[in-house]
């Protein structure tokens, strides 16, 4: 699945978040999430490392600690992230975003 099919958005937070800026301007993504689009259709946050985020901003992990990923490309259509995404226990996807493919 193609990650622009997943509705997704830039953003930056700057006391509040900002939605669709532009990728050289986002500190992290918002998408659908490719299992529960269809049945619960929540979002998965993911925030990037190097981009400027405070500790309490973005995504954060299990244990309520900042979450980075590395992020390349130049926008939606070859976006990539490492390492992979891990949505669960509470919703079933663990899974990669690679040259703009959701798997």
């Amino acid at each position: 699945m193609r990650l622009v099919d997943l509705a997704p958005e830039f953003l930056r937070h700057e006391g509040r978040t900002l939605m669709g800026v532009r990728f050289d301007q986002a500190q992290s993504i918002w998408f659908e999430c490719p299992v529960c689009r269809d049945g619960r259709g929540h979002h998965v946050l993911v925030s990037f490392a190097g981009r400027g985020l405070a500790d309490d901003q973005g995504s954060q992990g299990r244990e309520g600690k900042p979450s980075r990923w590395e992020v390349s490309g130049t926008g939606f259509g070859d976006l990539t992230l490492k390492p992979s995404v891990d949505c669960t226990p509470s919703c079933p996807w663990h899974g990669f975003v690679t040259n703009g493919e959701v798997t």
